[in-house]
């Protein structure tokens, strides 16, 4: 917004060439705002004829396929949704969750609309609140059919041969997604776990989600059987929740012990659920001893 720019390959000549400065994005046309110099005459044209000066006077076309103009900063450091939430204007919201938005952008000053909406309020989620928590819930269950190059969704994936854990559309999205994929790339050993230590305390931080501390097997489950645990976390220094689907199988992980800071690490990385919570693989052996399976994580897992 503001950026001085230069109109190029349009159908009427008398455009081609003239100089203005960048408006804003009309999102149901896709068209963007120029005002002209001279003129000073307002047009909305396609962001593909449209050209920012780069470095040295070069052209560049602002023309971008996978950035959505909905998820950027306007020139007061705030963005669409995050304003929509705040004057509660469900309408706008429907407009925006229908265009793909971004739950995860923080304006300039603030927190993202994800973690807003999963705050508790004392007056209860409004009807904004829900429809976005709707659109929250809604997106963890597609991330998986999301490619991790274009952000755009298919039913059809790629997976990288390496690390198992990135998705593309096409071999080309993903060579040109690499520059950004290759430093958090590697090879994932699914055998890797973690012994944790039995708990020694008879209460649990979040004892009100637990029936009780149970250190044992769940019901059903036998001996290095492996099974889903969900694992709640807060911060470095506070213990993290561990229960299974039953809450027979429910206890704490306390900071400073094995498996505390890297199941943190693991947890926050997810976007999901404001990277307050994550599924994972778990299983106890024949001396009721408990190992985690860091590398076999979900966000989507319903038990």
């Amino acid at each position: 917004f503001g950026e001085r720019v230069i109109l190029r390959n349009l159908n009427k000549n008398e455009y081609n060439g003239l100089e203005g400065t960048l408006g804003g994005f009309v999102a149901e046309t896709g068209r963007r705002q120029v005002i002209l110099d001279e003129s000073k005459k307002d047009l909305a044209l396609l962001p593909k004829n449209i050209f920012s000066f780069g470095d040295g006077e070069e052209e560049v076309c602002i023309h971008d396929a996978s950035r959505n103009l909905l998820n950027d900063h306007d020139r007061f450091g705030t963005l669409s949704l995050h304003e929509v939430f705040l004057s509660e204007r469900i309408d706008v919201a429907e407009f925006l969750i229908k265009r793909n938005v971004s739950l995860d952008i923080a304006p300039v000053c603030g927190n993202t609309v994800r973690k807003m909406v999963f705050t508790p309020a004392p007056s209860g989620p409004s009807r904004v609140n829900q429809c976005i928590r709707k659109y929250a819930r809604k997106m963890e269950k597609m991330q998986h059919k999301r490619c991790d190059g274009c952000n755009e969704i298919f039913e059809m994936l790629r997976q990288c041969n390496r690390c198992k854990r990135s998705f593309y559309c096409t071999r080309e999205c993903q060579l040109n997604h690499w520059r950004t994929h290759k430093a958090e790339c590697q090879v994932l050993d699914e055998e890797y776990s973690i012994q944790l230590c039995r708990p020694n305390h008879s209460s649990l931080q979040f004892a009100s989600s637990c029936k009780g501390v149970s250190f044992e097997r769940p019901s059903g489950v036998n001996v290095d059987e492996r099974f889903w645990i969900k694992v709640q976390c807060l911060t470095e220094s506070d213990e993290h929740l561990v229960y299974d689907k039953s809450r027979s199988c429910s206890f704490s992980i306390m900071p400073g012990t094995p498996g505390h800071l890297e199941l943190l690490k693991k947890v926050q990385y997810c976007k999901a659920f404001d990277g307050r919570k994550l599924y994972f693989k778990a299983s106890f052996d024949a001396s009721g001893n408990c190992n985690v399976y860091p590398n076999v994580c979900s966000t989507t897992r319903k038990w």
